[in-house]
């Protein structure tokens, strides 16, 4: 075990906030937080990397522990963590702007400090993105996981179970009917492996933004959490709409967006953790 302090970091920054805007769901084993709020995730297949604030919002600190059996580049690690965390994210305009919001300064000041992620890889992104299509975020995340153990495997950390997302090199010689015996249905598993060969080739999104099956919904998604284009938000997301209508009583969060169009992808996350907050998660 290696360890590494970050101090670098734009703030304000709060990394539980942010842990949950990756791991979404109770269930989600990708994407831990242990008890004392640290951030667990496995990067590179073997690499177990574990996060903890030890700053405040406004001089935020992190310490990441690296845990790994083989030699491990760990600045590219690290690198890879402030890209997915987006340490290096200056959100000042936003909450100039939003923080004065008759509709979302509450929201907003709530959460301060949760920063607007990515997945470490446009496979991941655009796997979530197919498996939430159309169901609810409990059931996509339980055939994200499925998907993860089978074909990436899983490690132990402090007696919880990780599972490691697995790589185009992993799922480039999988059979539709492994897929679907995960529960993906037969359309989605055409739509996964021929992003799998895709990505093989390419991995950018020019290679996959016109493939079958990555709708309107699905490439705003992508653009959001794989690219952080915190400008879109997934067009005609049930999910947004009936958040927006419990939390801030809106019913077209569309046109209420309109006006923070630059950073309506923010308010999308907030929302999701307004969510957390009331599932008594945060």
């Amino acid at each position: 075990m290696h360890s590494i302090e970050i101090e670098d970091i734009v703030p304000p920054f709060n990394l539980l906030y942010t842990a949950w805007l990756l791991k979404r769901v109770r269930n989600n084993r990708i994407d831990e937080i242990l008890p004392d709020k640290s951030y667990v995730r496995v990067f590179n297949k073997n690499v177990v990397v574990k996060v903890k604030q030890i700053g405040g919002v406004y001089n935020p600190k992190l310490r990441v522990e690296i845990f790994s059996n083989k030699h491990v580049d760990e600045d590219e690690i690290i690198k890879t963590l402030r890209r997915v965390l987006g340490l290096d994210v200056d959100l000042t305009d936003f909450y100039n702007k939003v923080l004065d919001s008759p509709y979302f300064s509450g929201l907003t000041r709530k959460f301060i400090g949760a920063k607007p992620v990515v997945f470490p890889t446009l496979l991941e992104t655009v796997i979530n993105a197919i498996s939430c299509q159309q169901i609810s975020l409990n059931v996509c995340l339980t055939l994200v996981n499925k998907l993860a153990e089978k074909f990436g495997g899983k490690l132990t950390v402090d007696d919880m179970q990780i599972n490691v997302f697995p790589t185009v090199e992993d799922l480039i010689n999988a059979k539709p009917e492994e897929l679907r015996s995960l529960g993906y249905s037969s359309r989605k598993v055409e739509y996964i492996l021929n992003s799998v060969n895709a990505l093989k080739d390419k991995d950018s999104f020019e290679s996959i933004k016109d493939l079958k099956g990555l709708g309107k919904w699905s490439i705003n998604y992508i653009l959001l959490r794989g690219l952080r284009r915190i400008d879109v938000i997934p067009t005609g997301d049930v999910g947004l709409r009936n958040k927006a209508k419990r939390f801030l009583g809106i019913d077209n969060i569309e046109e209420m967006l309109s006006s923070v169009k630059e950073y309506s992808g923010m308010i999308y996350y907030y929302l999701l953790l307004e969510n957390l907050y009331h599932e008594g998660l945060l």
